[in-house]
């Protein structure tokens, strides 16, 4: 059996979410990738199919994808989150596309210049690096 959820929404912020939650918590919102769509499953709903599964209340040969029935925007998405997070409508704020590049150019410049969070130097930092 194959469960294969989509993008998980919970109260804990987890990749994919964590990067949907930081532009729902800014007052003004891009309308980025208006015509991308998302679905989503809630943790919950993830958790009761995987526990259908361990019951083997779901055939074996199941391959299913775990997801709510529609799609939603991106500009929907984060309003949702914004909705979830407690905070009001963000005002729009659009974006041409020639922005929007030279803004993803400066973030992988700053990337590249190691813009990064410093590097932990302590003796207990180094053993837990891979080696």
């Amino acid at each position: 059996m194959i469960l294969r959820p989509v993008l998980v929404i919970a109260p804990a912020a987890y990749g994919g979410t964590a990067l949907l939650r930081a532009p729902a918590a800014l007052p003004v919102g891009p309308r980025l990738f208006p015509q991308a769509a998302i679905q989503t499953v809630h943790v919950d709903d993830l958790a009761t199919a995987v526990v259908q599964a361990a019951r083997r209340e779901i055939p074996t040969a199941t391959q299913a994808e775990i997801t709510e029935p529609d799609s939603r925007s991106l500009p929907e998405t984060i309003a949702a989150f914004r909705r979830w997070l407690g905070f009001p409508p963000a005002r729009g704020l659009p974006l041409p596309g020639p922005a929007l590049r030279l803004l993803a150019l400066c973030a992988d410049a700053a990337g590249r210049l190691s813009w990064r969070g410093r590097r932990c130097a302590a003796p207990r930092c180094r053993r837990s690096r891979p080696a």
